[in-house]
């Protein structure tokens, strides 16, 4: 798994991603409601590694609706960052899990993921894409005052905000 997140479910229920058109036909159906403010996210594992991500944001911005994406920040390289601007994507969001490379990698299981996240996080930040870090919450993150740690963290990396998901 790329993402650690969702993954495990997936892998159990055996199902498959939605087609490109699918998800169009997705957006056609919340496009339809003009008078709510309707904010589509695109989340994982890891929406990067759709190629057609791209386009899937050009067509939900097309339809007037706010985008958003939820990314481990591994692929946010300035080309893609470049390629996620130009689509029209109005808010990312990293997953910080850690204050450190050894807390947040050993939560992905990934080695190197907390370099690469916060790269891609200031990659973010120079190039103007309005970017927020979430974290998931735990007791043994509160009880180790992490959350605090993450968000002083988030604070010299100038995001946006710290979202806190309660599992």
């Amino acid at each position: 798994c790329f993402d650690y997140c969702w993954c495990g479910n997936y892998e159990k229920q055996s199902a498959k991603e939605l087609s490109p058109s699918e998800i169009k036909q997705i957006i056609d159906q919340v496009a339809r409601y003009p008078s709510l403010f309707t904010v589509v996210c695109f989340i994982g594992g890891e929406p990067l590694l759709r190629e057609d991500i791209y386009d899937l944001i050009d067509y939900a911005v097309k339809k007037g609706l706010f985008t958003e994406m939820e990314t481990n920040g591994i692929l946010l390289s300035v080309d893609n960052i470049a390629r996620i601007k130009k689509a029209g994507l109005n808010h990312i969001f990293v997953r910080v899990e850690g204050s450190n490379k050894e807390k947040h990698d050993s939560i992905s299981k990934n080695n190197g993921c907390f370099e690469k996240a916060i790269e891609g996080i200031k990659n973010c930040v120079k190039k103007d894409l309005s970017c927020s870090t979430f974290m998931n919450i735990t007791r043994e993150k509160i009880a180790s005052g992490e959350p605090a740690k993450i968000i002083d963290l988030a604070k010299k990396l100038k995001v946006s905000s710290v979202r806190i998901n309660y599992p």
